[in-house]
């Protein structure tokens, strides 16, 4: 070999190992980019289980409304059982202002046949201006020897309720009756009803 090929090959040599260095640190980068990418990959694609969603006071709550919210049966101070089939249930005798006391239930007629309500009506008087109502309701304070009726207002209408003509079978109506208030100390009444048995109710207010 001559003296000007030595300078030569070593120059071809160097030359070859600085490629050799730029490819191994390009396979490096390679490398490690796809190390990086396959990280995030698989970081952006991770399932997370989805978690059940608690429901809060308020809204289980709410939830329960259907439930919680069905209304509970009305209070029963008495029942009255009627000789056609009739129950009168009095769930509220309450003293209101003004002297008056304002007795509430609900009429069932328990039969398969419809009833005719004049029958809970007394006197020819109440007969013609009140026909298919409860006027007939009386209540009677043992203590103080006295029996109250149900107020009329002007027309002489009683003020309670009126059930039209016929009263169907297998039917629950609400009503209310408005008497005198006995005195105070009157804790205690019998309520009467044409044709129905007769119960002590318990005044209230």
């Amino acid at each position: 070999m001559t003296t000007a090929t030595v300078p030569h090959a070593r120059r071809i040599a160097a030359t070859q190992r600085a490629a050799g260095a730029r490819r191994g640190i390009a396979a490096v980068a390679t490398v490690t980019a796809l190390l990086l990418t396959g990280a995030c990959g698989s970081l952006g694609a991770k399932s997370v289980p989805a978690q059940p969603i608690k429901a809060s006071k308020s809204e289980s709550g709410a939830q329960g409304t259907a439930v919680d919210d069905k209304p509970a049966p009305n209070a029963k101070l008495a029942e009255l059982q009627g000789a056609d089939g009739a129950v009168l249930t009095v769930t509220s005798a309450e003293r209101k202002e003004g002297g008056f006391l304002t007795v509430k239930g609900r009429m069932t007629n328990t039969t398969d046949k419809a009833l005719n309500p004049m029958a809970w009506v007394a006197g020819t008087e109440l007969v013609s201006k009140n026909p298919y109502s409860i006027a007939g309701a009386t209540l009677a304070d043992q203590q103080g020897g006295k029996r109250y009726y149900i107020l009329r207002d002007t027309d002489g209408l009683c003020l309670c309720t009126a059930f039209g003509p016929v009263f169907p079978a297998n039917r629950t109506v609400p009503v209310f009756m408005q008497f005198p208030a006995p005195p105070q100390e009157v804790r205690e009444v019998d309520l009467t009803v044409p044709t129905f048995d007769t119960v002590a109710i318990r005044i209230t207010g």
